[in-house]
């Protein structure tokens, strides 16, 4: 039986354009997400960090949209 292995990471693009849609900086997103450092926030929306999935439905909520729109799905099979 083959398995299949799926990788979710939080789009840096899909990230940066929904804060930007709502006119959010950085800190201000991290204030609604609980961080205490905007800087990490940074790193994501530069591809260098992703986050738990935890953070991400934080951030969708924060974000007012669902999780799955923030996310970028791979196949890794």
């Amino acid at each position: 039986m083959e398995t299949t292995k799926i990788e979710y990471r939080v789009s840096p693009q899909r990230l940066l354009n929904r804060r930007s849609n709502l006119k959010l900086s950085r800190a201000d997103l991290a204030a609604r997400v609980g961080m205490q450092d905007p800087a990490y926030l940074y790193q994501m929306e530069k591809s260098a960090k992703n986050c738990s999935i935890d953070l991400a439905i934080r951030l969708a909520k924060a974000l007012e949209c669902e999780v799955q729109d923030l996310l970028d799905v791979y196949d890794k099979s």
